[in-house]
């Protein structure tokens, strides 16, 4: 009787599977406002800010060819391009800033809590394999995690410059811009197919340097 008691008991300590996602979103909800902060200057200065000198140099050629009218002068245009470029500086570093402390956040959070877990484990089968691999999953796989969160944002901004790119291209030529756009959505439809290659790929590779780092252990 006691012995169903205690495997009733067991069961009902153990934690709950969880989908990947929830343990994504609860690192995310940690530090939610730097989470955002990152997310949007990368996605902003990395993706988005390229684009801004390519139409401050269209204005300066359209301006000098008399092709089109320009709002400013050459010089102005100059000037205007010269203040984009320092202030894509100072962005791309408040960017590079926010990014770095959100991975150190979310790996620091997370090697405490697997850390933290190990502790209360029984002594006897407190790791699931040698030590060696422990420090590979402490090294690696937490920072894979991190990186991983702060580049969820990015989809949002290569959308937006994706949009805004397609639509600069379609005002200049249509043609020009289905000749570029067309071999570009074949490379990005190969790649997607080849993505569950790519995961299988990667997971050996994971299982094969905590395999060596045990080893080394």
């Amino acid at each position: 009787m006691s012995s169903k008691t205690d495997t009733k008991s067991a069961k009902s300590t153990t934690p709950k599977a969880r989908s990947y996602w929830w343990y994504v979103q609860r690192l995310i909800l940690y530090r939610p406002g730097l989470y955002v902060t990152s997310g949007m200057l990368a996605s902003t200065m990395f993706y988005l800010f390229p684009l801004v000198p390519g139409l401050v140099i269209r204005g300066i050629f359209d301006g000098l060819s008399g092709s089109a009218p320009a709002q400013f002068n050459a010089l102005g245009l100059l000037a205007l391009l010269v203040g984009v470029a320092l202030f894509r500086g100072v962005s791309v570093l408040a960017a590079v800033s926010a990014e770095v402390t959100l991975n150190l956040t979310h790996a620091t959070l997370l090697r405490q809590n697997v850390f933290e877990r190990i502790l209360h484990r029984p002594g006897a089968r407190a790791l699931p394999a040698s030590a060696g691999e422990a420090v590979s999953r402490f090294r690696d796989d937490v920072n894979v995690i991190s990186h991983f969160i702060s580049w969820t944002l990015d989809p949002l901004g290569q959308l937006i410059v994706t949009v805004l790119a397609l639509v600069v291209l379609v005002s200049i030529n249509p043609w020009v811009t289905l000749v570029v756009a067309v071999p570009l959505a074949i490379v990005i439809g190969v790649v997607r197919l080849a993505s569950k290659r790519i995961q299988m790929y990667r997971k050996s590779a994971q299982q094969s340097i905590g395999e060596v780092t045990g080893l080394l252990g």
